[in-house]
């Protein structure tokens, strides 16, 4: 399904402007605006029916008057094709806000590569080992944290982050080796909202659990830090599929690939 695009440029002195709609009525004015909001939260298509359309404006009538008199001096403005209606304008805008989306995800893509691009080299044998190193989530949780507080990385990742999300302060004060690990972790989460725009606080709060558990992974060895272009990869693959919520589906690819365990 695709996304549905929530805004559009609206320029108010090019719709004062317009030769057809400066003479409508108010009336008139105002049915043939609230079709054209309709067409934009529809995708740019309505079902060609005066009926539901007089319904959708808040103005039925009754047989011969009300709706069917004002669609009669707004209908030349709109195309009408195989049982629906469009109009040019509502087109245009969406397929440019269309256009700034995909931008907004290719640039942040685009970044994305060229911060990790010394690390594409081997990320097939990254996944390899990773999925050969993946356990079922118990014995994952039990074998992290026994491995944690027997190794140097001890004193990065206390235990309390195996179960809570940390900020980006948190990684940061945590890492004893400024510029590595944490870093990369950092730099990943920028890039990962810059692909994926977090909606909410629940996309963001997401977001810093796979990073903190990314830095948990490579730190108990089954992944190495070549893993994380992959990751943002799969992020890119979740924007292209249309999904309303690419956020869920990036999360649905990370436990199908990697067997992530929120």
């Amino acid at each position: 399904m695709a996304t549905k695009i929530r805004y559009v440029q609206l320029e108010p002195a090019e719709v004062l402007l317009d030769f057809h709609s400066s003479r409508m009525t108010a009336e008139q004015f105002g049915c043939y605006w609230l079709i054209m909001m309709h067409l934009y939260c529809q995708g740019g298509k309505l079902k060609l029916d005066v009926k539901e359309l007089g319904l959708l404006c808040n103005c039925p009538g009754a047989p011969g008057e009300g709706f069917e008199k004002v669609w009669e001096k707004i209908e030349s403005k709109f195309q009408k094709k195989g049982g629906q209606i469009k109009h040019k304008r509502v087109n245009r805008e969406l397929r440019r806000a269309r256009q700034r989306r995909q931008a907004a995800v290719d640039n942040g893509l685009r970044g994305a590569q060229a911060r990790w691009q010394g690390h594409s080299a081997g990320i097939t044998l990254a996944m390899a080992n990773g999925k050969r190193n993946v356990i079922e989530e118990t014995e994952s949780k039990l074998r992290i944290r026994k491995d944690l507080s027997s190794s140097p990385f001890h004193s990065l990742v206390p235990s309390s982050s195996l179960r809570h999300p940390a900020s980006a302060t948190a990684v940061a004060e945590a890492c004893e080796t400024p510029g590595a690990l944490a870093v990369r972790i950092l730099d990943f989460n920028q890039s990962l909202q810059q692909i994926i725009r977090p909606r909410n606080q629940s996309d963001r709060t997401s977001f810093r659990n796979i990073g903190n558990w990314l830095m948990v992974k490579i730190q108990a060895g089954e992944f190495n830090e070549r893993i994380i272009p992959r990751v943002l990869e799969y992020a890119a693959e979740a924007v292209k599929g249309k999904s309303r919520n690419p956020a869920a589906v990036f999360t649905s690819i990370l436990k199908r690939e990697l067997k992530y365990l929120p």
